[in-house]
């Protein structure tokens, strides 16, 4: 019936990235970090590398990503010397990641940047941003 109704009026209109905020902010850290690994294009990020640890003190938590010439790797701990550290709520960073909100913008509402700025500024242009969604009848 979905694809019928799409080929006869198009797909269906969908809000940003399909996902309710509820929604994710109930998924694990890590398999968030999974999930924005899978929009990382490491042709965006020049060439660069280096480790980014995530401070997320309103859930105890900590992660690091490490950039490398042909991946993104998020992990549940931290790297013991980063080029930059990010520290911010949990609501904040899914902004930042999912919503694509500009980095100054959360920078005046809290967020705190320590390190390689510019290694933080070319990992998130290197993420694309969360596809709308996907047509059930057509490629």
């Amino acid at each position: 019936r979905v694809a019928a109704q799409e080929l006869r009026i198009g797909p269906a209109q969908r809000g940003p990235g399909g996902q309710g905020v509820d929604v994710i902010s109930a998924v694990p850290t890590q398999l968030l970090l999974d999930s924005v690994s899978t929009r990382f294009d490491p042709v965006k990020l020049g060439g660069r590398t280096g480790t980014i640890n995530l401070a997320i003190p309103d859930r105890r938590e900590s992660a690091g990503i490490d950039l490398t010439p042909s991946a993104m790797i998020g992990r549940m701990t931290v790297a013991p010397a980063p080029a930059a550290t990010l520290t911010a709520p949990r609501r904040m960073l899914l902004g930042l990641l999912f919503l694509k909100l500009p980095l100054a913008q959360l920078e005046a509402a809290g967020l705190k940047v320590e390190g390689d700025r510019a290694l933080v500024e070319a990992w998130l242009a290197a993420i694309d941003p969360v596809p709308a969604g996907f047509n059930i009848a057509e490629p």
